[in-house]
């Protein structure tokens, strides 16, 4: 049997040090890829289309972040579930 092996090329977006990096995650409606460091309590958020990288700090570890159906963000804390509202427009999106 033969197997075929298919070569990627792979770009760094951002050089980062993340403490325990989990979860990437693409966002359609946002052209974003959300990604956490689960240990230092951020979320990270790689615009695509502007090539910027924001950081959003929260006060407790977050494991992973999801999209939902309605656009909006699902953030697992600690074996809890919570939906949080973002704004496609604004740079503030965590309440």
């Amino acid at each position: 049997m033969r197997v075929s092996h298919e070569i990627y090329n792979a770009t760094v977006l951002e050089p980062l040090a993340a403490t325990l990096g989990e979860s990437p995650v693409w966002h359609s409606q946002r052209q974003a890829c959300f990604w956490v460091d689960i240990e230092s309590c951020r979320i990270y958020e790689y615009d695509w289309k502007n090539k910027r990288l924001k950081k959003h700090d929260l006060r407790q570890r977050v494991s992973l972040v999801v999209p939902s159906a309605d656009g909006q963000l699902i953030r697992e804390v600690l074996h809890a579930s919570i939906q949080i509202p973002v704004s496609l427009h604004g740079s503030q999106i965590w309440g």
